[in-house]
């Protein structure tokens, strides 16, 4: 079983910011027993965007609630190690026909199905 069911990746750009902030309101508005994770190149920056998201959503704490893994979108490794603890990845990181083809890869990397994947 994995840690996350899921990881929204590249949340301090427009989109991703947009998409944690959504997914935040509908998990606390409907109760939803998610366990999910954001992963960014920049943690800092991204537990600084979840402190501004408390005061506009009215949701306490997403700071200490939402874990944040390190992962850097020009490096398959660290992608794939931080893949490897979910279920499903979103990918908020763009343009996607430049950054999208190493996203699925580290992400075909990191499935437990990995053995069946053939190049």
């Amino acid at each position: 079983m994995r840690k996350f069911d899921l990881i929204i990746f590249g949340a301090t750009g427009f989109t991703g910011r947009y998409v944690v902030e959504r997914f935040a309101q509908t998990v606390q508005k409907f109760s939803l027993p998610t366990r999910w994770a954001i992963a960014v190149r920049n943690t800092t920056k991204m537990k600084q965007y979840l402190g501004e998201m408390e005061a506009s959503t009215g949701i306490a704490n997403l700071k200490d609630k939402i874990p944040i893994i390190e992962a850097n979108g020009s490096d398959v490794k660290s992608m794939s190690k931080a893949f490897q603890n979910a279920n499903l990845v979103m990918n908020c990181i763009g343009p996607y026909s430049l950054l999208g083809e190493p996203v699925v890869k580290a992400c075909i990397d990191s499935s437990m199905f990995r053995h069946e994947y053939k190049q």
